[in-house]
C-alpha cells in the first residue's frame, strides 16, 4: 500500500500472484492501494501483471487517492467480491477523490465488473485488449488449483479454495508463443531488452522489456 506523500512512484515490472487478501486484512482496498496525499500526485503501473488473485470486497488495484496511468500491464483471474459500490471492478477500482489513465493493458473482459469508477469522468481506458494472455501457468491449471468455477469469473469467491503458498509462488506467468499479449504494448515504449526477434514493439505484462 502506498500511503501520503508517496506521489511519483513507478511500480514497474512487478507480479502480484496467487494471492489471498480478505476484508479483515486490507481486502477492502486492493493488493496494490493507493492513497496519496494529494488528489493530483501521480503514480505510474508499467509492465505488471495482476494474475490469479483473490481479493475479498476489493480489487486488484485501488486508486484511493491520486492520479494513477497503467500501462503495458496483465489483468487476468483476479478473483473478488463487490463491497458496496455501484460499480466495482475486480482489476481496477478508482474511488472519489482518484482518477486513472489505462492503455495499452490487458484484461479478461470489458466493462465495470473489471475495471471502474465511483466517478466515471475520472476514469479513462484507451487502447486495451480483452482476452486470455495465455501464459505457461494456464487459467484451467489456475481453476484446479483453487477450485474456482471459472464460468463466475471475476465474483468467484463462493468456491475459492486458496491453494499453498508453495503452489501460487509456483504459477508460471510467462507468455506463451500465441499470447495475444506479446508485441501489444505501447508503440512508444521501450522494448530494447527483449530478446531478437521481438517485433520491435514491447510485450504486455511483467516480462515486457526485459
Amino acid at each position: 500500500r502506498l500511503e501520503g506523500a508517496c506521489g511519483g512512484s513507478v511500480i514497474r515490472n512487478c507480479r502480484f500472484a496467487g494471492n489471498q487478501l480478505s476484508h479483515y486484512n486490507g481486502g477492502t482496498y486492493g493488493l496494490l492501494a493507493i492513497n496519496s496525499a494529494a488528489a493530483d500526485d501521480l503514480y505510474e503501473v508499467e509492465n505488471c501483471t495482476f494474475a490469479y488473485n483473490f481479493v475479498d470486497r476489493g480489487s486488484a488495484l485501488r486508486n484511493l487517492k491520486g492520479k494513477v496511468s497503467v500501462r503495458n500491464s496483465i489483468f487476468h483471474a483476479n478473483a473478488g467480491l463487490a463491497d458496496g459500490y455501484s460499480v466495482v471492478g475486480a482489476d481496477i477500482v478508482c474511488d472519489a477523490n482518484a482518477s486513472a489513465e489505462v492503455s495499452y493493458s490487458m484484461f479478461d473482459g470489458e466493462g465495470t465488473n473489471y475495471v471502474s469508477a465511483v466517478t466515471e469522468e475520472l476514469l479513462s481506458v484507451t487502447n486495451c485488449i480483452a482476452g486470455d494472455p495465455k501464459f505457461v501457468t494456464t487459467t484451467e491449471m489456475f481453476a484446479e488449483l483453487a477450485s474456482v468455477d471459472l464460468s463466475k469469473l471475476p465474483r468467484a469467491a463462493d468456491n475459492y479454495t486458496h491453494p499453498s503458498d508453495e503452489v501460487a509462488c509456483s504459477y508460471d506467468l510467462h507468455e506463451t508463443r500465441k499470447s495475444p499479449a506479446i508485441d501489444a504494448g505501447d508503440p512508444a515504449s521501450d522494448c530494447s531488452n527483449e530478446a531478437h526477434p521481438n517485433g520491435r514493439r514491447v510485450n504486455l505484462g511483467a516480462y515486457g522489456n526485459t
